[in-house]
């Protein structure tokens, strides 16, 4: 049985604005629905799930915020998808670490 964590996206880096790509590895692994990322947070390291959302919280690039904002013909692809999903997941990681409901310690 393979486990969620082996999962991930093929990000086309040409879909994506040049500033984001340091997030790439990110929304290869986290873009996904809820389900699947519920599931991998129960398989995921606290540490790496710190990490996550400090890598997403403290990101800043001009024009990040406008092109997840604003779906379009020219940027609605898979790549704009498994941004704004990594996002979602990194905010639902936040509340869970809030609520102290992150799964125990694994590293």
């Amino acid at each position: 049985m393979n486990k969620v964590t082996e999962r991930r996206w093929q990000i086309d880096s040409s879909n994506v604005p040049g500033p984001f790509h340091p997030l790439i590895p990110y929304a290869e692994k986290w873009g996904f629905n809820y389900t699947y990322v519920s599931k991998l947070m129960e398989e995921t390291p606290v540490e790496e799930l710190r990490e996550l959302v400090k890598t997403v919280s403290e990101f800043d690039a001009d024009g990040f915020d406008e092109w997840l904002g604003n779906p379009g013909k020219d940027n609605e692809t898979k790549e704009w998808r498994a941004f704004v999903l990594l996002i979602d997941a990194c905010d639902v990681v936040k509340i869970r670490m809030e609520q102290n409901r992150l799964p125990s310690d694994k590293t």
